[in-house]
């Protein structure tokens, strides 16, 4: 299980074994198995299994498996049976010999039933941690900036932030994205896109500034907050009524 707070995303480092490995990946999150309608999700799941079953080896990723493998607490009887089917396929491809690698990625282990944490499942767990130094998250931010120019940034302020907002690799790569966006519009190049005025020059080169950063900040970190205030609101992943 990967727990997945590293500077590269959980599905990028599946995929890249994958691709070492030479065998087909499965990449399956929560929305690939909700169904809208009664039986579809069963069908879904059932499939996935199947298919992997024919093409091993091969290598299942669940990607954001808290939502998939949510704890069974008898409240959302859908969930729970999804995790019941799921629990069910692994056993069988335990039981077979199946050579079906199982990968999971969470930034939430304790919400996983302890069903499924347990050996034969997803027994082993491998944690990777986000940058717990300014030196690595400027490392990091370093290589999602190449090619930008951000000599007027900074850098050891905005590591210091980085570290303090506790920004993983993906939250760095989208932080530069985010900067980014609010440069462009702040040099206008948005607005002569719209009017019809801009035009194209392959020697300009974006250039970004603290405040370009700052205000990034500002916005992912509220965006994170509204997106932890609301995720206990929705139930977890399971079959449809």
């Amino acid at each position: 299980t990967r727990c997945s707070r590293d500077w590269s995303s959980d599905v990028c480092s599946s995929d890249l074994l994958a691709n070492e490995a030479g065998i087909p990946f499965y990449n399956i999150n929560g929305q690939l198995l909700e169904g809208k309608y009664v039986g579809e999700s069963a069908h879904n799941i059932d499939e996935y299994y199947e298919n992997a079953k024919k093409t091993q080896p091969c290598i299942m990723f669940f990607d954001e498996a808290d939502a998939i493998f949510s704890k069974r607490t008898g409240d959302h009887k859908y969930a729970d049976d999804s995790v019941n089917m799921h629990l069910d396929k692994i056993s069988q491809l335990e039981k077979e010999g199946a050579r079906v690698f199982l990968l999971a990625a969470t930034n939430h282990p304790d919400r996983m039933d302890e069903g499924v944490l347990r050996n034969g499942r997803f027994g082993t767990k491998i944690e990777f941690k986000a940058p717990d130094t300014e030196e690595k998250c400027a490392a990091i931010f370093d290589i999602h900036a190449k090619g930008i120019d951000t000599s007027s940034v900074d850098k050891e302020a905005l590591s210091k932030r980085m570290l303090e907002e506790k920004f993983n690799g993906a939250d760095i790569a989208a932080l530069v994205n985010e900067a980014k966006m609010i440069s462009v519009a702040r040099q206008g190049i948005f607005e002569q896109m719209n009017n019809g005025t801009y035009v194209d020059n392959e020697d300009f080169q974006l250039s970004l500034n603290n405040e370009d950063f700052n205000k990034a900040v500002d916005s992912l970190v509220a965006n994170r907050n509204a997106i932890n205030a609301t995720v206990e609101k929705h139930a977890p992943i399971g079959f449809q009524a």
